[in-house]
């Protein structure tokens, strides 16, 4: 039932699509384990797991003449950490994927670090350009150029940050934490629509 509403879904979704260039992404990971016991044929425990994964693209053309297809990066790794005594029913699974689309795709496309940052390595930061790291400096400037209205600043930058989804620590003094995040490179583009929202 569960197949045939994806399935459904996904039709739906190609012929709403159909009069625009839309592209289209689905994935779906399911990772099972099944414990049996045998005590007759001598194998008192047998453990077996399983990894089903789907993924679906639709990428249209980007102009009338189909010359080339919009940019879409997708990446997937699953990677078993076992466990200190070797048990295999208390191992580590990690698995990680990854999608990238429009800019941000082509952006990574030319960026070999970005690519690493995005695709390799989970919550990590691709190394801010230069442009990236004056920005900061430049929101930093901004939180110290009245001592007074500092704190209200940073709690404005936060604030900011959650709203449209940048990154910074969830505890702690706001004034260390605005600090961090201004410092992140995953809130780079952030960071300068701030700067053109305050005129900094």
């Amino acid at each position: 039932m569960m197949r045939s509403y994806l399935t459904t879904g996904f039709v739906a979704t190609l012929l709403i699509s159909a009069c625009s260039d839309t592209l289209v992404y689905g994935e779906r990971t399911g990772l099972n384990i099944a414990i049996r016991t045998d005590a007759p044929q001598g194998q008192p425990l047998e453990v077996n797991t399983g990894l089903q994964r789907r993924v679906v693209g639709y990428v249209p053309p980007r102009n009338p003449e189909g010359s080339e297809a919009v940019n879409m990066l997708s990446s997937f790794n699953l990677k078993r950490t076992p466990d200190s005594n070797n048990n295999p029913l208390l191992a580590k699974v990690t698995i990680e994927t990854s999608f990238a689309s429009g800019k941000a795709a082509v952006s990574a496309g030319g960026n070999n670090e970005a690519v690493q940052a995005i695709f390799e390595r989970s919550g990590v930061a691709a190394p801010a350009a230069r442009s990236d790291q004056q920005n900061s400096a430049k929101i930093r400037d901004w939180f110290i150029s009245e001592p007074a209205t500092t704190n209200a600043k940073a709690l404005e930058y936060l604030n900011f940050l959650q709203r449209f989804g940048g990154t910074f620590e969830s505890e702690g003094a706001d004034l260390p934490r605005v600090y961090q995040a201004v410092s992140d490179g995953k809130n780079a583009a952030l960071n300068a629509q701030f700067i053109t929202l305050k005129k900094l």
